[in-house]
């Protein structure tokens, strides 16, 4: 006969915990990413007839789940963290919680997938990943929740700012709610009177001007795009980015969450001033600006800044030249990119990209093989390979890859 305790052990055993994916998963790829992100979170795991669960035996440590997991949104009938933070939302898009909504940046990261891609490549709390085209900010705010040191960089000084507010306007959220009250003839008056910042860092030295700004530049956004009164927009969104930031200090306060500030810094992702072998991971996308001429689709913004696009276009990316002239020199400059990526990682580090085939003038250019031929030669080994679904009818662009790379010890 078996013992008390080993019956006990017996019954414990016998329990399983339930895992249960957010409702939102729709596509093949995000129950693949799941899938992988489970190995890494909870060995043992399985996935169940449905689909839209995973169990555990009950000795397993579903703690990690909880706290990180991008895909499990419940763990017997209780919300994980990433649930409790994507109920802080002011949209209705699922992936536009918190700060990620601030400015509509086009081609935006999936902040799931980023969580997601931190847990399969085993970043831990205390480690830095780097972004080199840091875009929006999505990479660093994720980071920040994860205790992990988000550092970012983008040659647009635009994307910078509102990196910066997005994942660090946290830290400076009782300034925030000092300086703020009812603004609507105060700043049509203060803003009539004061030009646009020349010199970006000098607004952005001051969070609470930083802040305003990014308010102002979503408020010419609506402006430009849609036809709205920019003063009406800039009050709205104003106060929506407080709240939003509010939702954010609650929802890390209610999980015990200190999120890490971030760094972000104009910078080129072919000369990156990063030491060698010294972050643990990278997490980006890089610009699809052969068929997306980011200088152009932010002109706006970027001239509201007082930016010559004419000579701030030369250090972008895949902007320079025409034709199969500028699909060279683009390819050349990612071949710099992914060199600068396998440098500064640390030996048995991993690199994420995710990147589609871009569609140039009808035809499709073989843009993730070229990825993986780069990243290849400079000795990043290719370890997982994830086909991505770009849901939306009138996308130009309809699939994508996630790349997970291994550098060599």
């Amino acid at each position: 006969m078996r013992s008390g305790v080993e019956q006990n052990a017996a019954i414990v055993a016998s329990k399983r915990h339930e895992l249960k994916l957010f409702p939102n998963l729709q596509f093949i790829y995000e129950l693949h990413m799941a899938t992988i992100e489970m190995r890494h979170l909870a060995k043992g795991a399985e996935i169940c007839e449905d689909f839209r669960t995973f169990s555990v035996n009950g000795y397993t440590d579903v703690g990690p789940i909880k706290d990180r997991s991008a895909y499990v949104g419940e763990i017997d009938g209780q919300p994980t963290d990433y649930a409790v933070l994507t109920k802080k939302n002011l949209t209705r898009a699922f992936n536009q919680y918190i700060t990620h909504w601030f400015y509509p940046y086009k081609g935006k990261f999936h902040p799931q997938m980023v969580r997601g891609l931190a847990n399969i490549m085993g970043l831990k709390p205390g480690d830095a990943v780097l972004d080199p085209f840091s875009g929006s900010g999505t990479t660093v705010v994720e980071a920040a929740l994860l205790g992990l040191k988000g550092i970012g960089f983008d040659i647009s000084p635009l994307c910078v700012l509102i990196g910066r507010v997005k994942a660090n306007a946290i830290h400076d959220l009782p300034l925030l709610e000092r300086s703020f009250g009812d603004i609507s003839l105060e700043l049509q008056t203060k803003y009539e009177a004061e030009s646009w910042p020349t010199d970006i860092w000098k607004a952005v030295a001051d969070p609470v001007r930083a802040f305003d700004l990014l308010a102002r530049l979503i408020a010419k956004s609506d402006e430009a795009r849609r036809g709205q009164d920019f003063e009406t927009r800039l009050i709205q969104n104003r106060q929506k980015m407080l709240r939003s930031v509010q939702l954010m200090k609650e929802g890390c306060d209610e999980l015990g969450i200190k999120p890490v500030t971030a760094q972000l810094e104009v910078g080129d992702a072919r000369r990156l001033p990063v030491q060698d072998n010294s972050v643990a991971g990278v997490i980006t996308s890089p610009p699809y600006s052969i068929a997306l001429n980011y200088v152009e689709n932010d002109a706006h913004s970027l001239e509201a800044l007082g930016y010559d696009l004419g000579r701030i276009k030369d250090e972008f990316i895949g902007v320079r030249g025409s034709g199969m002239k500028r699909v060279a020199l683009y390819e050349e400059d990612m071949d710099a990119a992914y060199a600068e990526m396998a440098r500064v990682v640390k030996p048995g580090g991993k690199v994420s990209v995710v990147l589609g085939n871009v569609i140039m003038q009808g035809d499709e250019l073989a843009t993730v093989n070229n990825c993986i031929a780069h990243c290849g030669r400079h000795g990043l080994t290719l370890i997982q390979q994830i086909d991505k679904l770009i849901y939306g009818l009138y996308n130009v662009m309809q699939r994508e890859w996630v790349l997970v790379f291994e550098k060599r010890a």
